[in-house]
């Protein structure tokens, strides 16, 4: 499979996770007055399916449905733990109250584990098989490079 493929899939893949977590968090969770927004969940998700699609996948050039759903667990695994973070360090330096509100970022990230991380992991090895499906079937489709 060609390198311009393989980052088409790689930015194709990354978007479709960041997009799925940001609409699991603005449909699924409500918000209360510290909740992070769906951008912080879509932009973790992204950052860590490309890595991890990247890494398991891109690198490796074997595209099963193993390496699919373990990139759709991983990131499903640790988008609402790690969105914490970077939403509490983002509201405590916009209000100057950095340690008092930081310092409960590893609270919240194992109660997102235990309230969120089973549908977001479920979510993601589904939505892992199907973009490994849907790549699979694209690089069918292509014709043969003559040599």
């Amino acid at each position: 499979m060609g390198d311009r493929i393989r980052s088409k899939w790689l930015w194709i893949s990354s978007l479709t996770f960041g997009v799925f977590a940001g609409l699991i968090k603005a449909i699924f969770i409500p918000y209360p007055e510290y909740n992070p927004p769906a951008i912080y969940p879509a932009l973790v998700a992204f950052l860590l399916a490309a890595i991890f699609w990247w890494r398991l996948i891109v690198k490796s050039d074997r595209v099963t449905f193993l390496r699919g759903g373990s990139v759709g667990g991983i990131v499903g695994l640790l988008t609402p733990p790690l969105a914490w973070p970077f939403f509490l360090l983002t509201i405590a330096v916009s209000e100057n109250r950095f340690p008092e509100i930081f310092v409960w970022s590893p609270i919240y990230m194992l109660l997102s584990l235990y309230h969120v991380s089973w549908l977001t992991m479920l979510t993601g090895i589904i939505l892992g098989f199907i973009l490994v499906q849907f790549q699979r079937k694209a690089s069918e489709d292509l014709p043969a490079i003559p040599t």
